[in-house]
């Protein structure tokens, strides 16, 4: 009994180690306080801004970035969406993460003025093969940005505040 007991107390301590290693940055290579925004590259930022917006991965495990592209000023993402239960449900996802996304660059970030955000489905073509459809898209401008109050912000008001808002007839079927 008593050898049982060492075993589990053992066992506590080594989980309590690396649980305190993992965050102390250790094993997943991140320092505490380490990461600057704005001193990031452009492509080692706009993997992380995903990843702190939206988690990175789709419910079907997918990365959310599918790719990007800049061009001087302007940055154009295309983004894989997470699909719900009703049309207007996904929308209102999109447009959730697309104001963290928004929010997050433009407070991190001085040396883009254009963000477009290009989001995608996958929806079955005209011989029911599933595949990868725009499905919404914005245009936000840092002027736009300077004036957005981000904490009064919501889903249902986004696409009067951006520069320019496209949605899918997908999308308007509830």
């Amino acid at each position: 009994m008593q050898q049982l007991e060492k075993k589990l107390i053992a066992a506590v301590l080594i989980l309590l180690v690396l649980v305190g290693i993992y965050f102390s940055g250790v094993i997943n290579n991140r320092k505490a306080g380490n990461t600057n925004p704005a001193k990031m590259k452009l492509d080692d930022y706009i993997p992380y801004l995903i990843k702190e917006t939206t988690g990175g991965i789709i419910d079907f495990g997918s990365d959310t970035l599918l790719s990007y592209k800049v061009n001087s000023d302007m940055l154009l993402l295309k983004l894989h969406a997470n699909e719900s239960y009703s049309e207007k449900k996904t929308q209102r996802k999109i447009n959730q993460s697309s104001i963290k996304i928004l929010k997050k660059f433009f407070i991190d970030r001085e040396d883009i003025k254009k963000v477009v955000l290009n989001w995608y489905l996958e929806l079955p073509d005209s011989r029911g093969e599933r595949k990868l459809r725009k499905v919404l898209a914005l245009v936000m401008t840092k002027e736009e940005a300077v004036t957005v109050n981000w904490n009064s912000l919501t889903a249902y008001d986004l696409s009067n505040t951006v520069a320019g808002y496209w949605i899918h007839p997908i999308l308007k079927a509830d």
